[in-house]
């Protein structure tokens, strides 16, 4: 869904969003029904002002034991949108302010409400993904749940392959 900068009224725009046709289905599976209000305003003909909030749970893995987990997705955003101001000939740089680094730049005026919030669950998503602050993982030599039970393997530490940089240390 497409908002031209000049469709939206001086008092605002506020939106529903009930289609899920924008969820990033490849990278997270929602557990659930996804959910999406966005609010436009507009300061003048080439800058939109978006406060957005979005809910929903979705099922990640386990960085630590591969284990499937849901996560509850339930927050607010605020962007700021311009249209990109023409910077002169074409792969010219340009070194952005303090300013512009709150900014989104736009090539037309008109903001697509699908990518943003494509965007924003993306960012959502935790980097580190783990079900639990003690999730123990598996064991590195035999592949075990170590959540589960303790494994029978030998825990001591193999040999580093850095050994070698120790002897050069000493010299």
């Amino acid at each position: 869904m497409k908002i031209k900068f000049r469709e939206i009224p001086e008092e605002g725009l506020r939106l529903a969003v009930k289609d899920e046709s924008w969820f990033p289905e490849e990278e997270v599976v929602a557990h659930g029904p996804v959910g999406a209000t966005i609010f436009l305003e507009s300061k003048g003909g080439e800058r939109v002002f978006l406060e957005g909030q979005l809910q929903t749970a979705v099922t990640l893995r386990c960085d630590r034991c591969l284990r499937e987990y849901e996560w509850s997705l339930d927050d607010t955003f605020a962007i700021d949108l311009e249209v990109a101001p023409d910077w002169g000939e074409e792969g010219a740089e340009h070194a952005c302010g303090a300013a512009e680094m709150d900014t989104m730049q736009l090539e037309n005026p008109e903001v697509d409400i699908n990518q943003v919030l494509r965007q924003q669950v993306l960012l959502m998503i935790p980097e580190k993904r783990v079900c639990a602050a003690d999730c123990r993982g598996l064991c590195p030599k035999c592949g075990a749940d170590l959540n589960v039970a303790a494994c029978a393997c030998d825990q001591k530490a193999g040999r580093s392959p850095f050994e070698v940089l120790a002897s050069l240390k000493k010299q």
